[in-house]
């Protein structure tokens, strides 16, 4: 079952206008500018925004290259026009599938940096997925685990932190010296104290 908006979802085609989708295959035309490409996809799409294929490529970073052909993009340039065509109407739910493969780390920092804006300036959902735990771990604040496409755990970033922390117990007397001794001998300042 698919359940968007709080309400079950028979038939997709009267919300693609609110989801955008950027997945490893596109669909872009190789002879085709990136300007030209975004320009299919909002006819398409029946976008009327007078400068919304320019914002799209300007938040991505693509700007200066909109007169570029598809086929002489690299493959983070290629990432970035497909989360231009994910972005360019504005959705309120993005849908990513491995967004950061083919970036280079500072295109991986300006695309987190741009997905988190969006997400808490205009409430936008993203949900991304991908095999980069430590992407994950940065971005999320919900993690789903799927094995072979079954939903095995869906639980905030710091439910898994604790499910998956090892520690030592240890009973003592004299608490404010152990906790001296963790401290400024061994520089152990991640522990609690349990009565």
């Amino acid at each position: 079952e698919i359940r968007l908006w709080g309400e079950s979802v028979n038939n997709m085609a009267p919300l693609y206008s609110r989801i955008g989708v950027n997945l490893d295959f596109q669909g872009f035309y190789p002879e085709l500018t990136a300007y030209e490409n975004l320009k299919v996809f909002s006819n398409i799409r029946g976008i009327t925004k007078k400068y919304a294929i320019e914002e799209a490529l300007e938040k991505v970073g693509l700007y200066n290259e909109k007169g570029k052909k598809y086929k002489r993009f690299s493959l983070g340039m290629k990432k970035r026009l497909g989360l231009a065509n994910a972005i360019i109407h504005e959705p309120e739910f993005i849908i990513l599938d491995e967004p950061t493969n083919g970036l280079d780390p500072i295109g991986i920092s300006q695309f987190r940096e741009y997905l988190m804006k969006i997400s808490k300036e205009q409430e936008t959902t993203v949900m991304i997925s991908s095999h980069l735990l430590s992407e994950i771990d940065i971005m999320a604040d919900r993690i789903g685990v799927l094995n072979e496409g079954i939903l095995i755990a869906e639980k905030s970033i710091e439910e898994i932190r604790q499910s998956s922390r090892t520690c030592i117990k240890i009973s003592v007397t004299n608490v404010e010296l152990t906790c001296g001794l963790l401290e400024k001998t061994f520089h152990i300042e991640d522990y609690e104290v349990i009565d």
